[in-house]
Order: structure tokens, then sequence, then C-alpha cells
């Protein structure tokens, strides 16, 4: 609710933000790096939208990969955005 909106008969809400959550696992790497982008043009780097994991958990509401055992969870999910880019970004 409160959101702009598009079409004449659906009236499909607007977000005000995109994300996308990456897990990476092939014995022995293991790695996860999250986006939050504004739903708005940009010429950023994508580097430059790395947030944690666990931040995005926060606004959506989701646990992402549940079935990760909890100890890896923390680790991976709050992994420092710096960190994540140097992991992905080769």
């Amino acid at each position: 609710p409160g959101l702009p909106t598009i079409g004449r008969t659906n009236q499909v809400a607007v977000p005000e933000q995109f994300y996308k959550v990456i897990l990476y696992c092939h014995a022995p790497e293991i790695r996860m790096i999250g986006f939050l982008l504004p739903n708005e043009a940009s010429h950023a780097a994508l580097s430059s939208f790395v947030v944690p994991v666990y931040d995005i958990e926060g606004l959506t509401g989701i646990d992402f990969f549940p079935l990760i055992p909890i100890d890896w969870q923390d680790r991976l999910k709050k992994t420092p955005p710096d960190t994540a880019i140097k992991q992905w970004f080769f």
C-alpha cells in the first residue's frame, strides 16, 4: 500500500528497490553476495550496490538459504561488502 502503481486494470505496485541474493557452493568454496538497487536509472558500477545478505533479510523478512548450517549462515550473510566484492569481482 502507498506505492505508485502501473496498469489500468491490475494496478501493479512499483517497488522502490530490487534485490538479488546469490549463493555459490562448489566444494571447497562457498560464498554469498547480495545486491540492493534503487528502482531508477544508474550508471554506477554493480559493485556499488553490494550489501550484506543479512541486511536484505532484514528489509524483506525472508530467511535466505535456511538449510545451511547456522554458523555458516552467520558468516556468509554478514560478509562485508568490500570482502564480497573481492570474492566475486575478479
